[in-house]
C-alpha cells in the first residue's frame, strides 16, 4: 500500500501529523490517496484528524465513539489498546465489581434491582459480554465470575478522552447521591483553599497517592459486600484574564 503499510499496517500518526491546524475537507482527501488509503481507512484517518484537532469536548467524544465504531472493520492493530471501551458507559466497571462479589449475581434482572442508578437487565448483559470480551473476568472452576488478574491502559489519548466522559458521569452522580444517602453511607465534603504553585502539586501528587493507597487496601479486603464510587476533584477558581 505505502510506507505506512510497511511500518504498521494501520499506522496513521506520521499521517495526521500534517495536519497542524484544521484543513478543508479536500486537503484530508488528497493526502489520505496519495498514501492509498482504502474507504473504510480514509474514514478513520479523516476521523482522527478531526479528533486531534478540536479542543471541544462534546466534539472529541463523538470522533472517539466514530473511531471505536470504525475499529471494528478492520485490524485490531488499528488502536492498539481497546480497552478503553470499558469506560464508554459509567455502569460497566460498576457491573464488573458487582460481578466478584459472590452471590450477588444471581441474574441479570436481580442484579439491576442492585444497582444504583437502576440500568436495565439488556445493559448489565451486554456490559458482561463486555467485560468478559475484553479479559478483565473469568470463570472459575465453578462457573462463577471472578476479576482477572490484568489492569486498562490509560496512557494513551483515546483512552483518557473515554476516562474523562466516565469521570463527569460519575460528578453527575455523586451530586444524586449527595441528596439521596443519609450522612452515615456517604463522605462528600470539600475545601477552598488559597495554595501556590508548588502546593497544588504536592496535594496532586498527594491525592494521587491517596488513591493508590487506596486501591490497595480495596484489592486486600476479602470480605467485600458493597461496590462505592470514589472522586477526587481539584480545580482552579481563579484564571488569568
Amino acid at each position: 500500500m505505502s510506507e505506512y503499510r510497511g511500518r504498521s499496517i494501520f499506522d496513521f500518526g506520521s499521517a495526521t501529523a500534517i495536519f497542524r491546524q484544521r484543513r478543508a475537507d479536500a486537503s484530508i482527501l488528497k493526502v489520505s490517496r496519495a498514501i492509498g488509503f482504502s474507504k473504510v481507512e480514509h474514514a478513520f484517518f479523516e476521523t482522527l484528524v478531526l479528533f486531534n484537532q478540536t479542543n471541544i469536548a462534546d466534539e472529541k467524544r463523538g470522533y472517539l465513539f466514530k473511531l471505536v465504531e470504525l475499529k471494528g472493520s478492520f485490524s485490531p492493530r488499528l488502536i492498539e489498546n481497546s480497552k478503553h471501551a470499558f469506560y464508554k458507559e459509567w455502569y460497566t466497571p460498576v457491573v464488573r465489581e458487582c460481578l466478584a462479589i459472590a452471590g450477588l449475581l444471581k441474574s441479570p434482572e436481580a442484579l439491576a434491582k442492585k444497582i444504583w442508578p437502576r440500568i436495565s437487565p439488556e445493559k448489565i448483559r451486554d456490559s458482561i459480554n463486555l467485560i468478559e470480551s475484553l479479559g478483565l473476568i473469568k470463570k472459575n472452576k465453578k462457573g462463577r465470575y471472578c476479576l482477572a488478574n490484568k489492569t486498562i491502559a490509560t496512557e494513551n489519548e483515546l483512552c483518557s478522552e473515554y476516562i474523562a466522559h466516565f469521570n463527569r458521569e460519575m460528578i453527575r452522580i455523586a451530586l444524586q447521591a449527595s441528596l439521596l444517602f443519609p450522612r452515615q453511607n456517604r463522605e462528600i465534603s470539600g475545601a477552598t483553599l488559597r495554595i501556590s504553585k508548588e502546593c497544588y502539586k504536592e496535594i496532586k501528587m498527594r491525592i494521587q497517592n491517596f488513591k493508590k493507597d487506596v486501591l490497595i487496601l480495596s484489592a486486600n479486603d476479602k470480605n467485600s459486600d458493597l461496590v462505592y464510587q470514589l472522586n477526587f476533584q481539584l480545580f482552579p477558581l481563579i484564571t488569568d484574564a
